[in-house]
């Protein structure tokens, strides 16, 4: 190979790779090495996107569908399930909520048909009251004029 690959961390040096910079696509951390050419050579040149899928494209190719589906599903199906957990929940709050909001509309029917009776009794008083002070003031004029 007429290039020298120098990796700038010890845990590298002990590979011999024919390639470099490959950990950078995956991760997109900085690199972790210097490259020279010793001599003529040939480089190719990757960017992220078409590196993934010369990589990636492969493996999944290889995995059925079934295979993805049991994948993708084992964690989105607990998922799921809490979700249920949480709608149901949810749910149950509401119908509480409910109840106790029909309670207490009920409560304040029932305190705004007493306000109405009561209301219905003071103006009865009053009219008494009225009723009385008018033939209070009759008899009063009464008294006055027999005198």
């Amino acid at each position: 190979m007429n290039v020298e690959i120098v990796f700038l961390t010890k845990e590298h040096n002990q590979s011999h790779p024919k390639g470099f910079g490959e950990e950078a696509l995956v991760t997109g951390c900085t690199r972790n090495a210097r490259v020279t050419a010793k001599g003529a050579c040939q480089v190719l040149q990757l960017d992220r996107e078409t590196f993934l899928e010369l990589v990636f494209k492969p493996l999944v190719s290889d995995v059925t569908l079934d295979e993805t589906r049991t994948l993708i599903l084992g964690d989105k199906e607990k998922l799921v399930k809490n979700q249920y957990a949480q709608l149901v929940a949810i749910a149950h709050k509401i119908t509480r909520q409910k109840a106790e909001i029909k309670k207490a509309s009920q409560d304040l029917q029932s305190t705004l048909e007493a306000t109405a009776q009561l209301q219905r009794e003071i103006d009865a008083v009053r009219t008494t009251i009225t009723d009385g002070i008018g033939n209070f003031d009759s008899l009063e004029s009464e008294l006055r004029g027999t005198r």
